[in-house]
């Protein structure tokens, strides 16, 4: 998968900017939540970095959400179909291969607001990394 700068956005007016998503060759960005400092970012990690335990938020101590966490986005059906995945990589060859449907409505999918809590919040893409 090509890495990406995303941009989220949500009606409450919650703006995120630059938040790197994709992988090296070791490492990946996790995309991570903190519903105490409201905001939304990435972290590089290795694969085994939150094995078993939940990460805490740097800023205030608090457990974060994972962009992966269950219930996370939304439709409900498409995070239980591809549960490793976030919306934006349903289409990096996951098994099973995704219908035209399912790319559809990832890529319209509604993310969980780390400000107002509801499934409000949409990505766009702004750019590209290598």
């Amino acid at each position: 998968m090509p890495g990406m700068f995303l941009t989220f956005e949500c009606t409450c007016g919650l703006r995120v900017e630059d938040v790197m998503v994709g992988a090296t060759m070791t490492q990946h960005y996790a995309v991570l939540m903190c519903r105490q400092c409201q905001t939304i970012f990435s972290k590089l990690v290795s694969g085994d970095d939150y094995a078993g335990r939940s990460p805490n938020c740097q800023k205030c101590g608090k457990r974060l959400t994972s962009i992966k966490d269950r219930g996370t986005w939304v439709p409900a059906y498409l995070q239980e179909k591809y549960p490793e995945y976030e919306p934006w990589t349903i289409d990096a060859d996951p098994v099973p291969e995704p219908t035209e449907e399912d790319l559809h409505q990832a890529e319209n999918a509604q993310i969980l607001c780390p400000r107002c809590g509801l499934h409000s919040m949409h990505y766009k893409t702004m750019g590209f990394w290598d």
